[in-house]
């Protein structure tokens, strides 16, 4: 072996080991590539930032750059982000549209009707009946129809009825929750207590304290002090309209 092969040898194992040893160029992300990765970067794509010049991106962050540098504004909105990429006008012309306009101007010009309520919008998009054929469902309709439908149970209180659709148990492996219930089970598995009654549940979700930074409070609690707030705020403000109110009278007399 000469050594022009012996150096074209070395370049090649220098280009494979740069290219098998990948860092995203963004700072919160540095999700890698290599010997060092962890088992779900390997199923990453990886992409040339459009920023910086030979820099590697993830394509989680390249789809965030690319959007940053399109410089778009929603027709309908006037939002300047999106949620995905950005979507033409159907209706406006060269007008560009984000992800949640486009689906609402989309689900406009289908011109459907839910089969179930009536309904001639949809929060989502339309979707095709399971029980019957060619009939078009409304997002809340078509969820409601598959926990109709299904053969599922909660494994919790034992219903075959859920609110919303069946959500799998993070505790019991195979097994499925109503909504309900697997808010339920989100509240025991969070290991919080509320600052203000100490209680370990809550009846729907855990809230961050306003008063407290780090601390949490019960829906129960919370709504409490909700209250308390809008009713100072309304307590300020009909001083502060009494107090211009008499401030308007002295200057009368």
């Amino acid at each position: 072996m000469n050594q022009q092969q012996q150096q074209q040898g070395a370049n090649n194992d220098a280009n494979d080991q740069a290219q098998a040893e990948k860092t995203c160029i963004n700072e919160k992300c540095k999700r890698t590539k290599g010997n060092n990765a962890n088992k779900n970067s390997k199923e990453i794509r990886w992409r040339k930032s459009k920023v910086i010049p030979g820099a590697d991106i993830c394509q989680s962050c390249y789809r965030v750059e690319t959007l940053a540098l399109a410089d778009k504004q929603c027709a309908m909105c006037d939002s300047r982000k999106t949620n995905g990429c950005w979507y033409r006008s159907k209706v406006i012309q060269g007008g560009n549209l984000c992800r949640k306009c486009y689906n609402k101007e989309l689900t406009k010009v289908q011109n459907k009707t839910c089969g179930a309520c009536n309904a001639t919008e949809t929060t989502a998009s339309w979707y095709n009946s399971h029980v019957k054929v060619g009939v078009s469902l409304c997002h809340r309709c078509y969820y409601r129809e598959r926990a109709t439908i299904s053969t599922k149970s909660c494994v919790a209180c034992g219903s075959d009825k859920t609110s919303g659709s069946w959500l799998k148990s993070k505790s019991v492996e195979g097994a499925h929750l109503c909504v309900n219930c697997y808010y339920k089970e989100l509240v025991a598995l969070s290991g919080k207590e509320c600052c203000s009654c100490e209680s370990k549940t809550t009846s729907s979700i855990w809230y961050n304290s306003k008063e407290e930074k780090g601390k949490h409070l019960c829906a129960k609690c919370y709504s409490r002090g909700r209250k308390r707030l809008l009713r100072e705020v309304k307590e300020q403000k009909e001083k502060e309209k009494t107090a211009a109110a008499a401030k308007k009278t002295n200057r009368r007399t």
